[in-house]
């Protein structure tokens, strides 16, 4: 059981890292946050109070300090990366250097600290790649998978699409501009995206640590949506400004070469995956998703969400 277990969070106090700290620190034994910002930190602990969390600074490109802080760890939930696509065109060396070279570290540690398992948050943008920062995590991704050949870590993937709510996602930008009276813009009248809550991520990384298992790469089911119709909700000033350097039309989480079967919220890939039945290849899209949100539902998690931040600052002040 968890309980028992020894917890690093790679990228502790990113987004999605913070959210793995406040979800496991009540079953796990002993949760390090190894990060790089200690302002972050700072605030992060001031946020949280947690008696058994310990906060190490590093940078998972200091292979050195990364060995050391998994000394005694059971499983890594590596969430570090720079993740902003437009920067990744911009400074590709810092995406190859953060997102690559970092993964090998992560890799190269918990082999030698003997880490029982090492869960890797990923992205659809990793899936048939255009823009530096998908490239550089599908090869980070591919590095993970051939790791679990020494049969020693065992290392397992979430691919999630866009997690709505953290920082730098859509809906933010969207609120600033419309709170300025400002255009919206707009890169395509038809793009698509995937949604994916910070809870739902949260519960499908907690199955992971469960029953991942050498190899294995696990996908939520997420509803799709129009870019479009997410900002009419904020304001009907809109400019379609098309496609920026590395992005692209629809987001793609699944490929139909992957073998794959689908569970109840979730698909799982990998070479040897149980209950796999030949022809059942998809290619799982989020222009050709079977599951869209309407205008309502969008509203309704987008004041979720507003909740979340505004109590959050509450807590800060």
């Amino acid at each position: 059981m968890l309980e028992t277990r020894n917890v690093l969070i790679s990228g502790g106090t990113g987004s999605v890292g913070s959210e793995v700290v406040k979800s496991f620190h009540k079953e796990a034994q002993r949760i390090v946050v190894f990060s790089r910002d200690e302002y972050k930190q700072y605030m992060l602990k001031q946020e949280l109070q947690y008696d058994k969390v310990e906060w190490v600074l590093g940078d998972i490109r200091d292979a050195d300090a990364l060995y050391n802080a998994l000394f005694g760890i059971d499983i890594v939930i590596h969430c570090a990366a720079l993740k902003q696509l437009p920067r990744g065109e911009t400074d590709p060396l810092e995406f190859k250097k953060t997102n690559v070279d970092g993964a090998i570290n992560v890799i190269d540690a918990c082999l030698a600290q003997n880490v029982k398992k090492c869960i890797v948050i990923s992205t659809d943008k990793a899936v048939e790649p255009i823009s530096s920062y998908g490239c550089s995590k599908m090869l980070a991704d591919r590095l993970f998978l051939d790791a679990n050949k020494y049969k020693q870590t065992m290392f397992v993937i979430c691919r999630f699409g866009n997690v709505m709510g953290s920082r730098g996602s859509v809906i933010n930008k969207f609120q600033m501009l419309a709170e300025k009276g400002q255009l919206l813009p707009i890169t395509d009248m038809n793009s698509t995206r995937f949604w994916l809550d910070l809870d739902v991520a949260m519960q499908m990384i907690h199955k992971v640590v469960n029953i991942g298992r050498y190899g294995e790469i696990y996908v939520p089911r997420m509803p799709s949506f129009h870019l479009y119709t997410l900002a009419s909700i904020f304001n009907d000033i809109h400019e379609e400004i098309g496609l920026q350097p590395g992005e692209k039309l629809d987001e793609v989480a699944i490929l139909p070469f992957e073998r794959n079967y689908p569970s109840e919220g979730f698909f799982v890939v990998g070479e040897n995956v149980e209950g796999w039945v030949q022809g059942e290849y998809i290619r799982y899209a989020s222009n050709t998703n079977d599951w869209w949100l309407t205008v309502d539902e969008m509203k309704e998690k987008i004041d979720t969400i507003y909740n979340i931040q505004k109590e959050k600052i509450r807590i800060e002040k």
